[in-house]
């Protein structure tokens, strides 16, 4: 489990050793969803939350940034690397709340918020969204692998997101959404030129 009793008070307490969490396909929802995820940051050795598949909504992406520690104590006092809220019925506040705290805090690796498909249209429509985005990401120094495989990205807010890569990034998965050609050619061009691996597969 996440907690175990504590041998001295014999309170739950975060299970210590537990680095590894997946909740997918559990029927969470937004209701339920930010205190279960907030409980798990609170165990310290956790490196990897799977959280995809589920119903979260923006108001766990939300709960999950704000609770980011200062910088040298993690997300909440994890240690976390790796963190998918993929499929989960995320919109662009959810994003960008992630983006902006990976910008002041980014301990995180790999983030995957793929199949969330309404992201797309809110970038294309709600200016100040897409910049709290590409601020956030432009400065998540830690970050390796970004998934944002079909979550509806139009040319100009996949144009926006590239030209916002964070400095380390390794992987920008962006595959399965509706780019024109010109696009996809200019990705490729892009994919050969040293930086970042762009997967566009369909």
């Amino acid at each position: 489990g996440l907690c175990a009793d504590d041998p001295e008070t014999g309170r739950p307490r975060p299970h210590p050793s537990l680095k590894f969490l997946s909740l997918e396909e559990c029927g969470l929802t937004k209701v339920s969803g930010p205190a279960i995820a907030l409980a798990a940051l609170a165990v310290p050795c956790l490196e990897e939350l799977l959280l995809g598949r589920n119903e979260l909504g923006d108001e766990t992406a939300v709960a999950l940034a704000s609770s980011m520690a200062p910088r040298g104590f993690g997300f909440g006092g994890a240690s976390l690397t790796r963190l998918d809220l993929s499929e989960n019925q995320l919109m662009g506040e959810g994003l960008a709340a992630l983006a902006g705290a990976l910008g002041r805090h980014g301990y995180l690796q790999s983030l995957d918020v793929g199949g969330n498909e309404k992201i797309g249209g809110v970038l294309a429509t709600v200016s100040e969204v897409t910049h709290q985005v590409m601020e956030g990401l432009n400065s998540a120094c830690a970050l390796r692998d970004l998934h944002l495989w079909r979550c509806g990205l139009y040319d100009e807010s996949a144009n926006l997101l590239v030209d916002s890569l964070p400095p380390r990034l390794r992987l920008l998965n962006i595959a399965a959404n509706p780019f024109t050609r010109e696009l996809r050619r200019k990705l490729v061009r892009q994919r050969g030129s040293g930086g970042a691996t762009v997967s566009i597969r369909a």
